[in-house]
Parts: C-alpha cells; structure tokens; sequence
C-alpha cells in the first residue's frame, strides 16, 4: 500500500487525510481528520463522515459527524449524542 503524507502550515498532527476525487481522477477536496473514522456515507454531492471525536473510552464511545456537501463547497459538524450502551450499525439516507 503506498503511503500518502501531507504537510500543514502549522506542522498539524494529521492522523487520516481522505482524499475525495472526480470520475476522471482529479482530486476535489481533502478531509483532514484527527481521529479514526467509524462510517461513510454518501449520496449525490453529499458526503456523511462519522469518526470518534477523542480517545475510545473502555466501552462508551464519542462520536462526532462531518457533513460534506461537495456541489456547494459547504460541510457542517457536530456531535452524535448517545447513550452508554448505543451502538452504531450503520448509516444511510432516508428519503420520504
């Protein structure tokens, strides 16, 4: 597997970059993120990242979100609240 490292103005800790490419092979935007991801989710332009926000706790889970929508350049984040025993299966849209 070939190694990708990236540099950072501010000699950042970088721990995952995702790197999201068009059809044709030409990279559109990188994700930088400090912890591990746990689910991806995509649909159309829309891009749903959802990784642990801090260190895994010893059975409790922190867990942020990271929503890309790639056609108008805009992501939002924020926090998954649960409780102690939740476990997270899977993610995917729902469409009504």
């Amino acid at each position: 597997m070939r190694e990708w490292t990236l540099t950072t103005e501010n000699n950042d800790k970088i721990e995952l970059v995702l790197r999201l490419m068009s059809l044709s092979g030409i990279q559109q935007r990188i994700v930088l993120l400090q912890e591990p991801i746990v689910s991806i989710s995509s649909y159309q332009n829309q891009l749903w990242i959802i990784h642990h926000s801090t260190q895994v706790l010893r059975k409790e889970q922190a867990l942020s979100y990271v929503l890309l929508d790639i056609g108008y350049d805009h992501y939002s984040i924020g926090p998954l609240t649960s409780t102690p025993k939740t476990k997270l299966s899977c993610v995917f849209y729902i469409f009504r």
